[in-house]
């Protein structure tokens, strides 16, 4: 597949982005500076494009081109390369074309499913992981800085197919940061966690888990009991048991 059929791809997963009318009346009838999409495009297939560029970005025309009011598009530059931001999408934009012509194509499956950029996007701006993200606020501004993010991608993403709120990703976070020794912001990001899930004996055995590597054996216990007692009938409570009795719980 060419760069001209994955055009078609982008349009096929159709346009979910609305430009108001004032808007429309300032995209031009004749393109410059284009340097990937063909030269003869129609005005309405290469709309179509931009549309779902934004779409799966969660962004707008303002996010590439250069102009002061996304809303009405008066007075923009849309064949200007001053943004990064649009240099960076024509790399992008080859990359998935590379992927679908030649990566998936030797994969040698007949059912492939190609990659288009809400694969790895999904309505935001950047495809960052939650755990990327949370690392990033804490390096800024602590535990705090974490907490407010993750209530703040919570709310905004919360059952989109953006961030993965499940509770392996707090969990994954806290044994990052527990390896490196950050005991403390690690047992807040499990609490932070059972604020979600608190009948979650995996998350209260990390917790356990820990806090021993901390040296808190008492409350290493503790969280072992909520362990057991969030499920007494699990196979896994003699886990939590046998920790208690090597603690001298």
């Amino acid at each position: 597949m060419g760069k001209t059929a994955c055009v078609v791809v982008f349009i096929a997963f159709g346009v979910t982005l609305v430009i108001p009318n004032q808007g429309a009346a300032q995209i031009p009838t004749e393109f410059t500076n284009l340097k990937l999409l063909p030269e003869d495009i129609s005005r309405s297939r290469l709309v179509g494009i931009m549309r779902n560029f934004a779409s799966a970005l969660g962004t707008n025309c303002g996010y590439c081109h250069v102009g002061e009011d996304p809303a009405t598009l008066v007075d923009f530059d849309f064949a200007s390369d001053e943004k990064e931001t649009k240099r960076v999408a024509r790399i992008m934009y080859e990359m998935v074309a590379a992927i679908n012509d030649d990566h998936l194509e030797k994969t040698g499956r007949e059912d492939r499913i190609e990659v288009t950029c809400t694969t790895c996007h999904h309505g935001y701006n950047k495809p960052a992981d939650l755990q990327t993200e949370l690392l990033v606020a804490r390096e800024e501004s602590g535990f705090d800085g974490l907490k407010v993010k993750y209530d703040e991608l919570r709310e905004a993403y919360f059952g989109r197919a953006i961030f993965d709120f499940g509770q392996g990703t707090l969990t994954g976070l806290a044994g990052q940061l527990a390896r490196q020794e950050h005991f403390r912001d690690a047992v807040s990001v499990l609490e932070l966690n059972l604020e979600f899930f608190p009948e979650s004996q995996s998350i209260w055995w990390e917790l356990g888990q820990t806090l021993e590597a901390a040296g808190d054996s008492e409350e290493a216990v503790s969280a072992y009991r909520r362990g057991i007692a969030a499920d007494p009938e699990s196979g896994f409570t003699q886990f939590f048991q046998d920790r208690i009795d090597a603690l001298g719980g």
